[in-house]
C-alpha cells in the first residue's frame, strides 16, 4: 500500500469535486472516472476498504445511473470521498514525522 499514491488520488478527486460548477452528480462521477477508478482496495488500510467498496459500487451503474442518483445520494458518495481523503491524510502525513 503506498499512502502517496492514494493521497493523491484522493486529492485530485476532492480538488475536482470542489473546482466544478456541475452538479453534483457529475462531480462524483468525475471524481470517480478520473481518479479513484485508478485505486483498488489494497490502497487503503483494512478500515477504509468498506468505504472505499461503497463508492464503487454506487459508481458500478455508470454515468447514467450516477445522473440519476438523488442530491442526498450523490453528497453521500462525496461525503465519502472527502472522509477517505480526511483519513489517509492524516494517516500520511502521521509517516512524515
Amino acid at each position: 500500500m503506498d499512502l502517496r499514491y492514494t493521497r493523491e488520488k484522493l486529492t485530485s478527486a476532492v480538488c475536482g469535486m470542489a473546482q466544478s460548477a456541475a452538479s453534483l452528480q457529475q462531480r462524483t462521477f468525475n471524481a470517480y472516472g478520473y481518479s479513484l477508478i485508478r485505486l483498488t482496495p489494497e490502497d487503503f488500510p483494512h478500515e477504509l476498504k468498506l468505504i472505499f467498496a461503497e463508492i464503487v459500487e454506487a459508481m458500478s451503474a455508470g454515468e447514467p445511473g450516477v445522473m440519476a442518483m438523488s442530491d442526498a445520494e450523490a453528497e453521500a458518495i462525496a461525503r465519502k470521498i472527502v472522509h477517505l481523503y480526511d483519513e489517509v491524510n492524516a494517516r500520511y502525513v502521521s509517516t512524515l514525522e
